[in-house]
């Protein structure tokens, strides 16, 4: 077996992701720039012998990119936590327990657990959000014997999982002339709501991990093709948390969700910019105005270091109701940007830089 050298370095930060190939390109892109500011971001895994060291008070066992190759060392100490963890992790359990045994050690993250667990659950997120005043659609809990009565209150209802992202796991019901179309992975025309309260209830497996939630019916762009706004906000130097750009996300043709790695039918990234064209300062102003709003009513509670919040303007009035938050905010649409505008680039490196910037001032204050 291969012997690991002893890390020494002033400033570490732990990476912990889910294993795949596209977080290991993220954590090389990463620790790249973390260490232009002086800081060893490794990545140390999530496995029960690490869980066992930190127990121990035992070094880390943890990888580091060095600019050609992964390196194996041995951690002593690690100073901050960014966790880029997807909350379906098979072994969420490991998951949170490497993350509280950190903690224990005064690691500080980037995203508390707690937050990325609000933000995760949509109806958690719901009555976060619907206590602080901020407009949200109408939700409740999926319930088998009011659906039929919440299917008829709005023209257009989406029974969301709680926990799940890319919109899967999505039912679409619609009121269309005289008919209620239930639209999952097949399409069913039911003629009552009776009816389409049985087909639902056929579809849904888990009933208590579901939502209900009025559909709010969406500005449009050319087309009549639906679209909503992801915001990003990032804390970065000496911990100041600011808006780092939005950008729209439009859906397929004729499709309702306009998630931009949705397996069959993606939307597509659009800049903001030449979408809104005239009335950009006002939309940008709006959306800004909302975050913070949002922010603030997060901020009471938990610690935010990144995040992305979901809006979507309404039809006619352009009223702007928040969707959904996202503590694991992607970069798919800013690399999109960047590759043609200089604007964009700027806004790509400030995502990726800003969270590492929070790390050193994490460390710098509280080391």
């Amino acid at each position: 077996m291969e012997k690991r050298k002893v890390l020494k370095a002033s400033k570490v930060a732990a990476w912990l992701s889910t294993p795949s190939d596209k977080g290991q390109d993220l954590y090389r892109e990463r620790a790249e720039r973390a260490k232009k500011l002086g800081i060893a971001l490794v990545d140390v895994g999530i496995s029960k012998a690490n869980l066992s060291r930190l127990q121990d008070r035992e070094p880390l066992y943890g990888l580091l990119w060095d600019g050609r190759e992964m390196q194996r060392f041995l951690v002593p100490s690690v100073h901050a936590l960014y966790d880029r963890t997807n909350m379906t992790d098979p072994e969420q359990d490991l998951v949170d327990n490497l993350i509280a045994a950190l903690q224990a050690k005064n690691v500080r993250p980037v995203n508390g657990r707690a937050l990325r667990t609000l933000c995760y659950d949509k109806w958690d997120t719901y009555l976060a959000l619907e206590k602080s005043g901020i407009d949200m659609p109408e939700t409740e809990l999926y319930n088998p014997e009011k659906v039929a009565a919440f299917i008829q209150e709005f023209p257009i209802v989406f029974l969301k999982p709680r926990s799940a992202s890319h919109g899967d796991g999505q039912i679409v019901v619609k009121a269309q002339g005289g008919y209620f179309v239930v639209k999952a992975v097949q399409e069913h025309r039911c003629g009552s709501a009776g009816k389409a309260s049985e087909v639902i209830q056929s579809l849904i497996v888990s009933p208590e991990a579901y939502i209900m939630q009025e559909g709010i019916r969406p500005d449009t762009t050319e087309g009549s093709r639906k679209y909503d706004i992801r915001s990003l906000w990032q804390r970065g130097t000496e911990g100041r948390l600011s808006e780092t750009c939005f950008y729209l996300r439009v859906a397929a043709p004729g499709a309702d969700h306009t998630n931009i790695t949705h397996a069959k039918t993606p939307g597509e990234a659009r800049d903001p910019r030449i979408v809104f064209s005239g009335d950009y300062e006002g939309a940008a102003k709006l959306i800004h105005a909302q975050g913070k709003r949002i922010i603030s009513a997060l901020t009471k509670t938990e610690t935010v270091g990144e995040i992305g919040i979901d809006f979507v303007f309404s039809e006619g009035d352009f009223e702007l109701f928040n969707l959904e938050l996202n503590t694991k905010p992607g970069s798919n649409a800013l690399r999109q940007f960047a590759q043609q505008d200089p604007y964009w680039r700027r806004r790509l490196e400030a995502f990726l830089t800003k969270p590492l910037s929070y790390l050193d001032y994490i460390i710098e204050t509280y080391s």
